[in-house]
């Protein structure tokens, strides 16, 4: 038995030296001769073999204990993680560009080839999200998404802090890992009545203190676009953050809210989908798509994007045990979208 499982790590090696070989062709011709790769050839077979020998028999002899537990101590510290290699990636994205999506979720090489990816190009060091992204209800979550639009940032949470320190409400939950209770937040419906209350020129000059505007030209000011962000979500019965989901695929809800001034690019219903999910909650949008297409060379629509970022997340989580979907959406966005400017 043992012969039999000799000749099998034989083979392995044999294949995992191809694989070497190959991938070093182009070192090959670049930096040696021929005699010397025929040299080095029988060194690379001869070490796979005697790394997988060892591992296999680590327990039963002792040599091999001692060789496994010498090479690991002889790892240096700044080795990067193994990924993907540049062959492998671009076999994936040879594959067929017109598939479905069932054969998408089936076949988990993507997820695979979007994990390397990911790997590569983001800072998965990152452990959690900013502040901004546990308010503490929905509203706050409105006026971020709009004021946010075309500005620097600092005026944005100046503006949402005021509105919090105005009625006396939290600004942030202090529960990371899930919604907080309804009963703990401010509803939709009671943000709608305090506006129309107060009016709109109350609320730009005593209680947001910024009167820009969705746009330089026929824009109309951010505190309307808010208030008419606000009246959809109730029109369409969101009034805390786990209602969110319902409408997070609805193609009418996202038409209306592209119908107010200023919010015909999609941007701010985005950001407002990321501020307000919760941490397996995501919404890819076209520069999340972008990123995965070049991640693994296929178009894939939002239903697709969702579970290859799932899928993804749980592969870097074994690296990354902080890493969640609505994380690694945010770091994907951020990354692309920091290109793209």
């Amino acid at each position: 038995m043992k012969r039999e499982q000799d000749k099998l790590t034989q083979k392995i090696a044999m294949y995992i030296a191809m694989a070497i070989r190959n991938e070093m062709e182009d070192f090959h011709c670049k930096y040696l001769s021929d005699e010397q790769m025929k040299e080095l050839n029988p060194i690379i077979r001869n070490a796979v073999f005697t790394a997988l020998y060892a591992s296999d028999h680590y327990e039963d002899e002792m040599w091999c204990k001692k060789f496994v537990d010498f090479q690991y101590r002889l790892i240096p510290g700044y080795w990067e993680k193994p990924t993907l290699s540049d062959n492998a990636l671009r076999l994936i994205r040879g594959l067929d560009r017109n598939c479905d999506e069932r054969s998408i979720q089936k076949e988990p090489a993507y997820a695979d080839a979007l994990a390397h990816y990911c790997e590569r190009v983001l800072d998965l060091a990152k452990e959690a999200l900013p502040p901004e992204y546990h308010y503490q209800s929905l509203p706050l979550c409105v006026i971020d998404a709009v004021f946010s639009i075309g500005v620097r940032y600092e005026s944005t949470r100046n503006v949402v802090k005021r509105y919090a320190d105005y009625f006396g409400l939290p600004l942030f939950s202090d529960n990371r890992q899930e919604l907080i209770s309804m009963n703990d937040q401010e509803s939709i419906s009671d943000f709608v009545e305090k506006m129309e209350k107060h009016g709109i020129e109350f609320f730009t000059t005593e209680i947001f203190c910024n009167r820009q505007r969705t746009s330089s030209r026929n824009g109309i000011l951010k505190t309307e676009a808010v208030y008419r962000f606000a009246q959809t979500l109730k029109a369409f019965r969101v009034n805390y953050l786990q209602d969110v989901p319902k409408v997070l695929t609805d193609a009418s809800f996202e038409e209306s809210i592209r119908t107010i001034p200023g919010q015909s690019s999609g941007t701010s219903l985005t950001y407002f989908f990321m501020l307000s999910g919760s941490e397996n909650l995501i919404k890819p949008d076209r520069m999340v798509l972008r990123f995965i297409n070049e991640a693994i060379g296929i178009a894939v629509n939002l239903t697709q994007a969702q579970g290859l970022i799932r899928d993804a997340c749980s592969i870097l989580q074994t690296q990354h045990p902080c890493l969640t979907p609505r994380l690694l959406d945010y770091l994907i966005w951020e990354h692309t979208s920091g290109r793209a400017e």
